[in-house]
């Protein structure tokens, strides 16, 4: 689980490319975007946890409540096993942190479901083969989970929750006091979160992003404030009671918290100044969603060198682990001979897996399906990846997307909120993969009734321009000048006019991005 990057390896969904020219000459990314954690992890406050946290740490480990879950205890009071069992373990194995390793521990390791710390454990964590052990638990899916202490010890000097700080209120702290504790733990621009675990509760990190609280009271999150940037801080939601088959609630979402705190240690985001609108070369074909026309398949196709040409499909922004790709059916549907699917099943497969990035250097054409923004930016942000896909733009080739694959071609995204995509703009997810910058873009928009929301949105970036493209649309852009295909509209909002009233183009319309005027 202490592993955080998955193996650099490509799903089966891509196909053979042995005899691929060389990459080309691009530096690995400095800063990945934040990973999942692998397996789930349970880190209770100060004291003793409470019984209904134990119950969540059985219920989450891969066996469950209905199951057999063999524990491992490092440290902790004498009575502690025999609480584990009654709230229903089926073995626990008591390990003193200060004694010498045996085989037997290292068995009971390589069956255990959950390993719970119930004081720091600097010696095993000396022993490369603990560790490993370790990691193996978590890759299988395993819990990991401490309390007090060994929270603190397995945050700080461990690791297991990235870029994190935890802050945990002892007997007697008011609520002023452990906000001043809370403030004073991270310093602005170093990059961490810092969360609040209250006494006899649990913070819970599950489905490798998910954040909730089991116990009496719920927790916290918080990042300071730094240069323009303001403080961030929120209540994490909790529950009192867990039960057999119970999921912690998505209080809060880890990923998008760590982006938070990272984001602070650079410039205000959005910048007040952006470039203008517009495409120095290639083609940029954004499809609100809903069906992609044929007009709209032709047109990406000829600006991607014809059906011969190599396009690169990337249905990342879908569900499950090897997402299906419908613009590859499409494409080939209309003809095109050389379709590739690719989906990075992490980012550091996307800056770093040879095949994956030899296939997006030989494209010309690549185009991102639909689902949720996040996903696709997860894996591909500031990536290698994600400097071959602008560099197609840059050789005269052709990106498109549709639904979230269109909105994430934007600089500013929208709708990267993981648990729903009904938040407009939601922090850690602000950056989008920026092809076209300078623009707000939404997809589905008057289908699903979102101008409202989104002029307000506009009115409050005046130096962006507002771009809303209805489902079965699509906008095509070359330099500055955009073109409309398709059944529906796109509508133009741009905050710097008097009265902002939109301009709603659509089949055959044009619209100078530069001078943001309808081409008569």
């Amino acid at each position: 689980m202490l592993d955080t990057l998955a193996a650099l390896a490509l799903t089966a969904a891509l196909a053979p490319v042995a005899d691929l020219a060389p990459v080309a000459d691009l530096a690995p990314a400095a800063d990945l975007p934040p990973a999942p954690i692998d397996g789930t992890l349970v880190l209770a406050g100060d004291g003793a946890p409470a019984d209904c946290v134990l119950d969540a740490a059985l219920g989450l480990a891969p066996s469950g409540h209905g199951g057999a879950v063999d524990v491992v205890l490092v440290g902790g009071s004498r009575d502690m096993p025999e609480r584990w069992l009654a709230r229903g373990a089926a073995t626990v194995t008591a390990i003193d942190p200060g004694k010498r390793w045996r085989d037997e521990h290292t068995l009971a390791m390589l069956r255990a479901e959950a390993v719970w710390f119930a004081e720091p454990a600097e010696k095993l964590w000396r022993a490369e083969l603990f560790v490993e052990l370790l990691d193996n638990l978590g890759r299988r899916g395993g819990l990991v989970g401490g309390q007090g202490e060994a929270t603190e010890w397995l945050v700080s000097e461990v690791g297991a929750l990235p870029s994190s700080r935890v802050l945990l209120p002892r007997g007697g702290d008011g609520a002023n006091a452990t906000r001043s504790r809370l403030e004073a733990l991270v310093e602005a621009g170093d990059g961490r979160v810092a969360w609040q675990i209250p006494a006899e509760s649990a913070l819970v990190v599950y489905g490798g992003r998910r954040v909730g609280v089991v116990g009496e009271e719920p927790g916290a999150a918080f990042v300071p404030a730094s240069g323009e940037w303001p403080a961030r801080s929120e209540s994490v939601d909790h529950q009192d009671v867990f039960d057999p088959g119970d999921t912690p609630p998505y209080g809060a979402d880890l990923l998008s918290w760590i982006r938070s705190a990272r984001d602070r240690s650079g410039p205000l985001w959005p910048p007040a100044d952006p470039p203008a609108p517009g495409i120095p070369k290639g083609t940029l074909v954004l499809s609100g969603g809903g069906g992609v026309q044929s007009p709209t398949w032709r047109r990406f196709i000829d600006a991607a060198g014809g059906k011969d040409a190599t396009i690169v499909c990337i249905p990342s922004a879908g569900s499950g682990d090897d997402p299906d790709s419908y613009s590859a059916d499409q494409l080939e549907d209309h003809g095109c001979e050389n379709v590739h699917v690719l989906h990075a099943p992490s980012a550091a497969a996307a800056d770093g897996d040879p095949r994956l990035l030899a296939l997006l250097d030989e494209a010309t054409g690549v185009w991102i399906d639909g689902g949720r923004t996040y996903r696709v930016m997860d894996l591909y942000e500031g990536t290698r990846a994600h400097e071959l896909m602008r560099a197609v733009l840059a050789k005269g080739g052709a990106v498109g997307g549709s639904s979230a694959g269109c909105q994430v071609a934007g600089d500013f995204l929208l709708r990267g909120n993981p648990r729903t995509n009904r938040t407009l703009v939601y922090e850690g997810y602000t950056r989008g993969l920026g092809f076209l910058e300078g623009v707000i873009i939404d997809a589905h928009f008057r289908d699903r009734g979102r101008g409202e929301a989104f002029e307000e949105l506009v009115r409050q970036h005046p130096e962006r321009l507002g771009i809303g493209i209805d489902g079965d649309t699509a906008l095509v852009v070359e330099g500055t000048t955009a073109e409309v295909l398709g059944g529906g509209g796109v509508s133009f909002y741009d905050a710097t006019q008097p009265e902002m009233e939109p301009v709603v183009l659509e089949e055959g319309g044009r619209y100078d991005l530069g001078s943001r005027a309808a081409i008569e």
